[in-house]
C-alpha cells in the first residue's frame, strides 16, 4: 500500500521496498491510531530497505496502473484510498479489495500475507539461490529463510544425489555426445 512511483525503476527492472503504511501514528485526540507512511518495520532511516527484481509482466501492469490512475500525494503513491484523499487502510483493503478479488477469482480463502510466502516458495522451488531470496524478502539471514521454508529443503540430499548421478552419466550433459569428431 506504500508503493510510490519513485520506488520503481523500470529501466533497471527493480522495485525498492523501503516504506509501509502503518496504523501507529499519533492522532490529535490520542484516540485510535493514525495512518502514516514510514520506513519498513520502523527501521532506521539510514537503512536502504531492499531491492527486488521487477518481472516484465508486473512492470507492464504497474505502467498501465500509473497511466490509468496516476499517482497521489507528495509521495506519488500508486495505491491511495478509494477517494484519493489519503492512505489506504488495511481494513478497507482486506474487506473491499482482497476478499472481493478472491471471490471473483474463485480462490479459496487466504490471507494477503500468503502472497509473501507464495513469492518466497516459488523462488526457492525455481532454484533461485537462498541468499538472494533471503535478501529480496528482507530476512536477516538464510537461517531465517530456512526456518520459514524448511519444507522446501526437505529431501535436498536425495535431489542432490540425483543431480550428481545425472551429471556423471556419460553423455547426459555433453552437447557433443554422438557428434562425429572433426579432424
Amino acid at each position: 500500500m506504500a508503493v510510490s512511483r519513485d520506488q520503481i525503476d523500470f529501466k533497471a527492472e527493480v522495485l525498492r521496498v523501503d516504506f509501509q503504511i502503518a496504523e501507529d501514528g499519533e492522532t490529535e485526540s490520542g484516540k485510535n491510531s493514525a495512518l502514516q507512511r514510514r520506513h519498513i518495520k520502523a527501521r532506521d532511516e539510514e537503512e536502504s530497505g531492499r531491492v527486488v527484481p521487477l518481472p516484465p509482466n508486473v512492470a507492464f501492469e504497474l505502467r498501465r496502473h500509473i497511466k490509468n490512475h496516476g499517482v497521489w500525494g507528495p509521495e506519488r503513491l500508486l495505491f491511495p484510498n478509494v477517494t484519493r484523499t489519503g492512505y489506504l487502510y488495511a481494513s478497507y483493503f482486506y474487506r473491499q479489495i482482497w476478499m472481493v478479488a478472491l471471490s471473483k477469482g474463485g480462490v479459496a480463502y487466504c490471507k494477503p500475507h500468503s502472497m509473501r510466502h507464495y513469492y518466497g516458495s516459488r523462488l526457492l522451488y525455481a532454484g533461485v539461490p537462498e541468499n538472494d531470496v533471503a535478501d529480496w524478502m528482507g530476512h536477516s539471514s538464510t537461517d531465517v529463510l530456512r526456518e520459514h521454508y524448511h519444507y522446501i529443503f526437505e529431501g535436498a540430499e536425495q535431489r542432490g544425489r540425483a543431480a550428481i548421478a545425472t551429471m556423471l552419466t556419460p553423455g547426459a550433459d555433453d552437447p557433443t555426445e554422438g557428434q562425429a569428431e572433426v579432424a
